[in-house]
């Protein structure tokens, strides 16, 4: 990204070739030609290391979980020897819908570890609450920590329980914060559940995981990473 002119030149012949109807979010903002090259860099870097963070944090809370529950992590192992058999092939885009408890797995690790614990709004009118007034102009922090350890989760709320995620007809579609809500949700979000059902396979069908999620001590940050490491041992299968 040194010579942004050649970059963008670049990207807009492999593009122009492409015939997909999607375009990346940096073509995006190449085409708005109001940003400065620092800018641009500014915003991929914050691409880069916003979905490397949050998604490896999340596979290492979910390692961390499934070497604490065996029964858990037997079930995820399952689901893979039925989706692939003695194969160890790829991950195809077929294969994604079809790893269901994997997905119930992340989601509950997300809900449970929550490793982006808050996120702020700039508020842009005066909103209404029961008991308060939010006023514009101000900066608004939103505890995503507090919405997914609501008790209305249930009396098992700080309990790893996947099968929750059966039937969320009854759950208020705001109470799974993970990626954020509104317009300015997480841009990857799609792209990060994807790419950690594809590791989860990979690591499961060659590894058992053994762990204690119940030792872990947490350092509250803006994005949350245990104080000693997540003591994670694997196994090979």
């Amino acid at each position: 990204t040194k010579n942004i002119p050649c970059f963008k030149a670049t990207l807009t012949v492999f593009f122009l070739i492409s015939d997909t109807k999607f375009k990346p979010f940096l073509d995006r903002l190449l085409e708005l030609d109001k940003l400065s090259t620092q800018d641009l860099r500014d915003e991929v870097n914050t691409m880069i290391l916003a979905g490397f963070e949050t998604t490896s944090a999340i596979l290492s809370y979910c390692l961390l979980l499934l070497g604490t529950h065996n029964r858990i992590q037997e079930k995820c192992y399952q689901e893979i020897n039925e989706v692939f058999g003695d194969s160890d092939r790829d991950v195809t885009k077929d294969d994604l819908p079809r790893l269901k408890y994997i997905e119930m797995v992340l989601k509950e690790t997300m809900r449970l570890c929550t490793v982006v614990p808050y996120t702020t709004r700039v508020i842009t009118e005066d909103l209404q609450l029961k008991n308060a007034v939010l006023r514009k102009g101000h900066l608004c922090f939103v505890g995503l920590y507090g919405a997914m350890h609501h008790p209305t989760w249930g009396p098992d709320v700080e309990q790893f329980v996947p099968e929750r995620w059966l039937d969320t007809s009854s759950l208020n579609p705001n109470a799974f914060a993970a990626f954020g809500h509104g317009r300015r949700n997480c841009v990857g979000k799609v792209y990060a559940m994807m790419t950690m059902k594809v590791s989860m396979v990979h690591i499961l069908r060659a590894y058992r995981v053994k762990g204690d999620y119940h030792k872990m001590r947490l350092k509250n940050l803006p994005i949350n990473k245990p104080v000693d490491g997540h003591q994670i041992t694997l196994f090979n299968r």
